[in-house]
């Protein structure tokens, strides 16, 4: 599979800032070709030494962008409560234990713009292991399947700010089964490298998720 981006660490650099110039040249080429495709064309001696130290942190990056690549396809295809399912009663809201925030807060239709909006802070739910997402306490109560482990790995992987993340949190119900938080993290993660001047470009990820989540929502009542 090939990506359009990959991540750089510092410490290569230094291991081959010594290396002749046509040899660090070399690596560099090699990690971008790796990176990137997956391909790698026959190194010199002292190149492919470097590389060999180099190649085994590109191969678990790539590893982990496959799985949450899949993870959140898997996730978006997986049912979910059908869009005009009727809320709990806002005035009797539950309040499952574990949280700190209530679920029933994604009534917010505030802009994506505003940066005023200002939700609870809830603790993660507990569970969520294995691939069992009828674990949490939550699940448990409403019999909603939840991955919401996987959505904070995901959201940390855009490098979204804390109050982005807990806004998600509360408009996908906690990482719900089926819900669109999941096709919308999948957009944000391939537009991930594209080119400043490509239409198609997320470039703010937060915004985009929470913005497109109260679309949905406004749409649902």
């Amino acid at each position: 599979m090939e990506r359009k981006s990959f991540v750089f660490y510092k410490e290569w650099r230094e291991a081959i800032k010594d290396l002749p110039d046509d040899v660090r040249l070399e690596i560099y080429e090699s990690i971008v070709e790796y990176a990137t495709t997956g391909n790698i064309q026959g190194l010199k001696p002292l190149a492919k030494i470097a590389f060999n130290f180099i190649k085994p942190t590109i191969d678990k990056d790539a590893k982990k962008y496959l799985a949450i690549t899949e993870r959140n396809r898997t996730n978006g295809n997986k049912g979910g409560r059908p869009r005009n399912e009727t809320r709990e009663n806002p005035n009797n809201p539950i309040k499952p234990s574990g949280f700190s925030g209530n679920p029933n807060n994604l009534d917010n239709d505030n802009d994506y713009e505003n940066e005023d909006n200002k939700l609870s802070s809830p603790l993660p739910p507990l569970g969520n292991r294995g691939g069992n997402y009828l674990s949490s306490p939550l699940s448990q109560k409403d019999g909603k399947p939840r991955n919401f482990e996987g959505l904070c790995e995901s959201l940390k992987h855009l490098n979204l700010s804390e109050k982005e993340q807990n806004q998600i949190y509360v408009l996908s119900n906690y990482g719900e089964i089926g819900n669109p938080v999941w096709k919308y993290i999948q957009q944000c993660i391939d537009s991930i490298g594209k080119s400043t001047s490509d239409k198609t470009r997320i470039k703010t990820p937060g915004r985009y998720i929470i913005y497109k989540m109260k679309n949905e929502e406004n749409a649902g009542t």
